[in-house]
């Protein structure tokens, strides 16, 4: 099915839209620009605009890249608006944005400038995160636990689950069971609640009487006892998940589709996501799997918003994570959605193109709407790749003569040629660069594998020629030679009196000694003694190990003989290094026992389990070094990325053995198979799932040959067969020869006017060695000259934080106030009350106070207790007494603290009653319920986040601008006078971490409704020694204290985190000059009830402060841009 030419700079899409991005196409610039178009034409707000993709890496990506386009279009529309020359672009979006009349680019400014600084506004995430939201955002409507802990990997409960029903069944069931196969089947089943498992023991008892398969009859009562121990897992995750309340990611999917899928409470949901998004853009969306289309498409598929979904589904390579391209499908199929593609290639040379098409040309990939469709070259000046002076094909078939060799002579002589191949163009290749061309380097080579299995024979034919290589992302750490040494190691600590282990660690490369110095194992043979000495060493080791842990073991074992440096001496040290680093982090965040023979027996399972884990991205190898050299990954891994050159290794041949697999038939049903192919076939379903192995198969290879910016090459590889790489090629068996390919390939290779190549490779060549390679001598060792200057402005800050940078801490205060510091502790979100300095909390006179609340001592703790009951309970609950004598009682119970709680609990009722002054209509807290109160409203603001040093935000730039805004009568006047005086000398970048003790939505008929932020404090204001009465909780003793301690501080960035929050929360009926209603702390030892007498225009106990929302608003610009943001027109 062809679809339409889809130009960036067409009318923008509305509705649905399904926008096919083949490789090089430019998919993230493309959504980039849409959102750019979409702001800056449409005047659709940011906060108005969803973008979702899959993974947390492409999200952030998705998120710079976007504020990048909003802010290059920003630049250019100033340049333009001020009169000055706009530099030459070939960005046809700019251009077409800054086209039309000056007030049209006026407008298009100010969107663009709104939308920066709303751009945390924005949600831009993964589509598990925009599920949870979605969740939380319904309450009690979504079927999930609130208080659930989501995990990332459900393993070790899936791991833990089929412990508990083996030691139930009985040690006689052990034998038969695969654990890694039980683990693998359950995990796909627990994707889908609905999954049906394959075989079930009547499935298999029925087989019996059918099938005469030797296979099945040998492994026949196995199969059953697995299929039963398969099931009683999937039950027991089920229980164990809801009992703990631990969500996986896919119930967070599960849960979000069947609430917006639900009669009752789906339109709802939906009515309330649409009433804040216009435009939803779906990245990656070949990606998505049955669960989450059903999501999608009811949010946005029968409503009048624009759903943009972005992919391509020929390079949909993720099955084995649950991407169902059938999800995909249905989603073309609609007859409400329009298909286009994007027509023009800017990655790749023109040849490479050609070549490309030549390869792939007539080509399906799994369904015939799935087909191969030619792009068009985006470069307009192009120069081919040379190799010895000509020109080098696009895309280049290398194949042995004889394609019968054995599997592993095969891929040493796979890994010779690579060699050959790579020192050839090192040598004597050049690719295009500035107008000219440039010799080639190491590190534009790339060579993708589907799996590790290749990895090491081409890792150790680079090295030997000489080349620098890296391995990055591909197989597990767990089979290297790295995970060998150290399984030694430990078991020769494990059993010291073991000499056989003993001597083999003391060879390996911990220990580093010789066979000449261990030649003998008599106590009167010399090498005795150095073995005595070993085991007297590992017997100390395990003592460390038991007493002081994994981190402490194996920093005695990197410190003997100095391990690390001798390693970076040999020639593969950085490779070896990072190797056994990687294992050691492992084990340690594994929690690992302290006991050596647990730990050798983990080693031994995660060694063991390293053929099914080869590719989990847990034990993936990582990249070595950051030196320019040739890369080794996955084409799993290479996704996304470009190479000028890509060599694509081990693709010619379909998977052999079967992991436990699922399909998912066309009426939703998914099927878990895991029995092993010969032994269990599901004749209905086995053709199926090898198409659609094939056809992924298909889709590697073309994202395989399309991560090259010039050249691709390809290995056909041994026995190729019909495997999915010779259908393409041949469209059946490949033959046998190199000549033969040759030659049934001719056709194509002229018809390519030499962008197509075929290379008939020997696989008895002599080794290569590269001229350009540097001495093997091991490298001199030195210390690392640090000669850059760290950006240090960046941190992570609190109110808390912020306050104490203080220069001169409390100049500003009465002398001998004993105003206690009580903070939140924006990390964690307690209280902090600290007593008056030198004293215990037992120290405090606190009797003979008239306050209900003013004879219980002060202290951290007690503040802490206060804050957990004032959120925890309903204020407007009609059984209020009682809900808080609860609440205090268990609070009390859970202390150590001589508390009555029937004193603090008449307190707590008093301060609940008392009247909370103008901001709340002179309301008490007893007039606002659950629905009119979010408590503990956590937040992470960015701090100018694109703002060069110099310009950043500082603690003088807050304190000028809140001095602007003050009256000059303001009892916060000489504090924010002093804070615009350097007081506090901070850059302000990074993030801004807090959270709010409550935010109070004060309504009024006939009048928009404003919200106040509040901040309970428990201090204790009087002087030390004396009972507390009521006047020290005047307003100007409040203001003292409030100053004293930087509340007001802590109140303003409160209040920009609430602006930010009502920006994204109320959308466009939002207005900070009638929804901002200031910020109130509450001193409740002064909050004595209704008869609570005013103080001024407040009331004692409680300090009200109407902050300007122009105040609110500058500051968040400020925070934000490091300067105010000034209108151009």
């Amino acid at each position: 099915m062809r679809s339409q030419r889809f130009a960036l700079t067409d009318p923008l899409p509305a509705g649905r839209m399904l926008l096919e991005a083949s490789a090089g196409t430019g998919k993230t610039y493309s959504i980039a620009a849409l959102v750019t178009r979409y702001v800056a034409e449409q005047d659709v707000p940011i906060s108005r605009i969803l973008v979702v993709t899959f993974t947390k890496a492409a999200a952030a990506e998705l998120r710079d890249r976007i504020r990048g386009r909003l802010a290059h279009a920003a630049e250019a529309l100033r340049q333009i608006l001020a009169g000055e020359v706009l530099a030459a672009e070939d960005d046809a979006v700019l251009l077409h944005l800054t086209s039309g009349s000056h007030v049209e680019l006026s407008e298009r400014f100010r969107r663009i400038e709104r939308s920066l600084a709303e751009f945390d506004t924005a949600t831009i995430g993964t589509i598990h995160s925009f599920a949870q939201t979605l969740l939380s955002e319904q309450g009690v409507a979504a079927t999930t636990n609130p208080d659930a802990t989501l995990t990332e990997d459900t393993t070790v409960v899936v791991e833990e689950a089929l412990a508990d029903v083996l030691a139930r069944r009985g040690t006689q069931h052990l034998p038969v069971v695969d654990p890694k196969t039980v683990v693998d089947a359950a995990q796909l089943a627990l994707k889908k609640p609905d999954s049906v498992l394959s075989p079930t023991r009547a499935e298999i008892d029925t087989a019996r009487a059918t099938r005469r398969s030797k296979d099945f009859l040998e492994s026949a009562d196995a199969l059953a006892e697995s299929a039963d121990v398969v099931a009683e897992v999937v039950n027991r995750v089920t229980m164990v998940r809801r009992n703990r309340a631990v969500l996986s990611f896919d119930d967070i999917l599960i849960a979000a589709r069947e609430l917006v899928t639900n009669p009752r409470s789906g339109q709802r949901a939906v009515a309330e996501v649409r009433s804040r998004i216009d435009v939803a853009l779906i990245d990656e969306f070949q990606d998505t799997d049955g669960t989450q289309w059903e999501m999608l498409d009811a949010l946005f598929g029968k409503t009048e918003a624009t759903l943009i979904t972005v992919g391509d589904p020929k390079q949909s390579i993720y099955r084995f994570r649950g991407a169902d391209i059938k999800a995909y499908l249905a989603s073309s199929d609609s007859k409400d959605a329009e298909r286009f593609t994007l027509g023009t290639n800017f990655r790749s040379d023109p040849v490479l193109l050609a070549g490309t098409e030549r390869l792939f040309e007539g080509t399906t990939f799994g369904d015939p709407r799935i087909g191969f469709e030619p792009v068009m070259s985006g470069k307009k000046e192009s120069s081919p790749l040379l190799v010895r002076g000509h020109s080098a094909s696009g895309v280049e078939l290398r194949a042995f003569s004889n394609s019968r060799i054995p599997a592993e002579p095969a891929k040493e002589a796979t890994g010779a040629d690579i060699a050959r191949l790579v020192v050839e163009h090192l040598e004597h290749g050049q690719v295009p660069h500035a107008g000219g061309h440039r010799a080639i380097q190491p590190g534009d080579i790339a060579v993708l594998v589907r799996s590790h299995g290749h990895v090491d024979a081409i890792h150790r034919s680079l090295t030997q020629a000489g080349v620098p290589v890296v391995i990055g992302n591909v197989g597990s750490v767990m089979s290297t030679e790295a995970a060998s040494q150290l399984f030694a190691l430990l078991q020769a600590v494990a059993a010291p009196a073991r000499p056989r282990l003993v001597r083999a660690a003391a060879l390996g490369w911990f220990c580093h000694k010789t066979w000449e110095e261990l030649d003998g194992i008599e106590p009167d043979q010399p090498g005795a003694g150095v073995v005595a000495d070993l085991q007297v060493m590992f017997s100390e080791w395990a003592e460390v190990l038991q007493k002081e842990g994994l981190p402490a073991f194996f920093d005695r074992i990197w410190q003997y003989k100095d391990v690390a440096v001798r390693l970076l001496e040999s020639g593969q040290g950085e490779r070896s290094l990072t190797d056994l680093n990687h294992i050691r982090e492992l084990l340690e965040s594994d929690g690992s026992s302290q006991q050596v023979h647990r730990l050798v027996e983990r080693m031994e399972q995660l060694m063991t389990d390293v053929e099914e884990d080869a590719d989990a991205e847990l034990f993936a190898r990582r990249t070595d070094s950051d030196d320019d050299a040739v890369q080794i990954m996955t084409v799993h891994a290479a996704k996304g990325l470009e190479f000028p050159i890509a060599i694509a290794v081990g693709l010619g041949a379909a998977p052999t053995n079967r992991r436990p697999t699922s399909f998912d038939q066309p009426d939703g049903t998914r099927t878990v198979i895991f029995g092993a192919a010969k032994a269990w076939e599901r004749k209905d379903l086995d053709p199926l799932i090898k198409d659609e192995e094939k056809a992924e198969q298909l889709r590697l290879i073309y994202v395989a040959v399309t991560r090259a910016i010039h050249k691709s090459v390809v290995y056909l590889g041994s026995k190729p067969g019909d495997a999915p790489l010779s259908r393409l090629l041949f469209k059946g068996k490949a033959p046998a020869t190199g000549e033969g390919v040759m030659a049934a390939l001719q056709p194509r290779v002229i018809e390519s006017d030499g962008a197509f190549r075929v290379t008939v490779i020997d696989e008895n060549c002599p080794p290569a060695r590269w001229l350009g390679a540097t001495s093997q001598e091991a490298p001199v060792l030195r210390v690392a000259t640090i000669d850059r200057v760290f950006d240090r402005d960046p941190q992570r800050w609190s109110f808390t934080r912020i306050s104490g940078k203080r220069i001169h801490p409390g100049d500003h205060t009465e002398s001998g106030s004993s105003v206690a510091l009580q903070d939140v502790g924006p990390e964690q979100g307690a209280t902090d009350e600290a007593t008056p300095d030198g004293l215990t909390v037992d120290d405090s006179d606190a009797q003979g106070s008239p306050l209900p609340l003013g004879n219980i001592a002060g202290g951290a703790a007690f503040g802490t207790m206060v804050h957990g009951v004032l959120e925890a309970v309903d204020f407007a609950a009609p059984n209020l007494q009682s809900e808080l004598a609860t609440h205090v009682g268990n609070a009390v119970a859970w202390s150590n603290w001589k508390i009555d709680p029937a004193e603090l609990t008449h307190g707590l009722v008093s301060a609940i009653d008392t009247p909370l002054g103008p901001l709340f209509d002179n309301r008490p807290m007893r007039s606002f319920d659950s629905t009119n109160v979010l408590d503990e409203m956590t937040f992470e603001l960015p701090l100018a986040p694109s703002v060069p040093p110099g310009r950043r935000p500082t603690g003088t730039d807050v304190g000028q601008l809140i001095l602007a805004h003050l009256p000059p009568v303001s009892p916060l006047r000489k504090w924010a006078e002093q804070l615009a005086n350097n007081a506090i000398n901070v850059n302000l970048a990074g993030h801004l971490t807090g959270a709010i003790d409550g935010i109070f939505r004060v309504s009024a008929e006939g009048r928009h409704d404003r919200y106040v932020v509040v901040d309970y404090k428990t201090n204790r204001l009087g002087a030390y020694g004396s009972p507390l009465v009521l006047h020290d909780y005047s307003q100007a003793n409040m203001a003292t204290a409030m100053a004293h301690h930087d509340y007001p501080l802590q109140a303003l960035l409160y209040a920009v985190a609430l602006h930010r929050y009502l920006r994204w929360r109320l959308g466009d009926t939002y207005d900070p000059a009638t929804n901002l209603g200031g910020a109130a702390y509450l001193f409740v030892r002064g909050m004595i009830g209704p008869e609570t007498p005013p103080s001024g225009s407040a009331v004692h106990g409680v300090f009200s402060w109407p902050i300007p929302p122009e105040l609110v608003v500058g500051l968040s610009d400020l925070l934000h841009h490091g300067q105010r943001i000034e209108a151009v027109g």
